[in-house]
C-alpha cells in the first residue's frame, strides 16, 4: 500500500494504490461500466464473485487506485500459462472523473514490480487501444516496444466507450512487449523481405534471433487453435504446426465464419521450419504480415491479418512515436497484399 498526491489544472487529489481485495470487486466492475458500459469484451468481468474467485486462484492479479472513498482505477495482470508464458497487463482503466491525474502510470510502474517477481514469464504483454496513444506512450516510457497489430478485432457499433470513433468500422490493438526472462529466441524462418523488420523489432527487446529464410516445403498435418468472437465477427487462428493441409484449414475456417464484418488475425509459429512455405499459402489466401508475436515461450509467432471486406483507415490510427515506423511498414504490406503472384 502507498499513499501518494496527485495533481490536475491546480487540483490535488490523495490517491492510495493497493493490491485487491475482496470488497473491491464492485468498484472494478463499476470502472468497467464506466468506459464500456455493458459492452465489455470479456462479459464475466461485471460478475464481482468472477472477479474474487479469480483473484484468489491467481488466475490474475489486480492492483486499484482508491480516492475519495472509492476505487477510481484498476490495472490486471493474467498470467497466460499453460498457453505460453507470457503476463498480460489487462483492464487498464480510469474513472473518468479521475482521469489525467498521472493514475495510471503509477499502477503501470507497480505493475512491471510485480510482474518482474513472478517466476517463468518470458514476457509482458499489453493489447493497447489505437484510438488514442496515452497507454502507449505511458508503456513505452517504462520500456515496453511495439511489435505488432491485431487488425480489426473489435466492432465499433458493438463497443461503448468515452473516447472518439475514427474512421474504422472495428477497433485495433497494438502489441507492446517488455522482455522478462527470455533473452534469445533462436532461430526463426521468416521470409526474407521480412528480415529486417524483425531484427529491428527484436533489437528493441534486446532479444537474440538468428533468421532463415530457405524454402522447407509443407509436410505433415496442421495444428491450429481457432477462437471466433461472434459479437465481434472477429476470428483469432494460432498456427502451432504448418503442415500440407494449411490451405485447407484455413479455407475451411473462412467458410465457417462469414459474416459481412468478419476478419481474420493469423498467429503463425516461426519457430517451425516450414513457415516460409506456410507464410505464402496465407499471403495466396489475402492475409498480409503486421508484425509480431514475440518470446511468448517456447515459440516465435509471426502476425498477419485477412481483412475480408472491411477495410483499414491507417491515418485514423493513434500511434505513439516508438510505433510509428513499424505502422508505416505495414501499411505497406496492407496495400501491396493484393499484389502477390506466388
Amino acid at each position: 500500500m502507498e499513499y501518494k498526491m496527485a495533481e490536475r489544472d491546480g487540483r490535488q487529489l490523495q490517491v492510495c494504490y493497493r493490491d485487491f481485495r475482496p470488497a473491491d470487486a464492485p468498484g472494478v466492475v463499476a470502472c468497467i461500466q464506466n468506459e464500456y458500459d455493458s459492452t465489455y469484451l470479456i462479459p464475466e468481468y461485471y460478475k464481482p464473485e468472477v472477479l474474487r474467485k479469480g483473484a484468489a486462484h491467481g488466475k490474475f492479479h489486480f492492483l486499484v487506485a482508491e480516492a475519495d472513498g472509492k476505487i477510481v482505477a484498476v490495472l490486471g495482470l493474467k498470467p497466460n500459462q499453460p498457453h505460453d508464458a507470457t503476463c498480460e497487463l489487462i483492464i487498464a482503466l480510469v474513472l473518468k472523473k479521475y482521469r489525467h491525474f498521472g493514475i495510471m502510470g503509477t499502477l503501470f510502474s507497480m505493475a512491471l514490480k510485480k510482474m518482474s517477481a513472478m517466476p517463468g514469464i518470458s514476457a509482458g504483454y499489453a493489447y493497447s487501444v489505437t484510438y488514442h496513444d496515452f497507454s502507449q506512450r505511458s508503456m513505452e516510457h517504462l520500456g515496453f516496444v511495439p511489435c505488432g497489430f491485431l487488425f480489426s478485432v473489435l466492432d465499433l457499433q458493438k463497443l461503448s466507450q468515452s473516447f472518439m470513433h475514427d474512421k474504422n468500422a472495428k477497433h485495433h490493438q497494438n502489441i507492446v512487449v517488455i522482455r522478462q526472462e527470455k533473452d534469445n529466441a533462436g532461430t526463426i524462418y521468416i521470409p526474407a523481405e521480412h528480415t529486417n523488420i524483425a531484427r529491428y523489432v527484436y533489437d528493441a527487446l534486446g532479444v537474440k534471433v538468428n533468421t532463415e529464410s530457405g524454402f522447407v516445403p509443407l509436410s505433415g498435418k496442421s495444428r491450429l487453435v481457432v477462437e471466433n468472437d461472434a459479437v465481434h465477427s472477429s476470428c483469432s487462428i494460432r498456427i502451432e504446426e504448418s503442415g500440407t493441409d494449411i490451405t485447407d484449414c484455413i479455407r475451411s475456417i473462412a467458410q465457417k465464419y462469414q459474416s459481412p464484418r468478419q476478419t481474420f488475425n493469423v498467429m503463425l509459429n516461426v519457430s517451425d521450419q516450414r513457415a516460409v512455405a506456410a507464410y505464402h499459402e496465407l499471403r495466396q489466401l489475402g492475409y498480409f504480415f503486421t508484425g509480431w508475436q514475440p518470446i511468448t515461450g517456447k515459440n516465435e509467432f509471426m502476425l498477419l491479418h485477412n481483412p475480408g471486406h472491411v477495410p483499414i483507415d491507417f491515418a485514423a490510427i493513434a500511434i505513439a512515436e516508438d510505433g510509428q515506423y513499424l505502422l508505416k511498414y505495414v501499411k505497406t504490406c496492407y496495400q501491396n497484399r493484393g499484389n502477390y503472384h506466388g
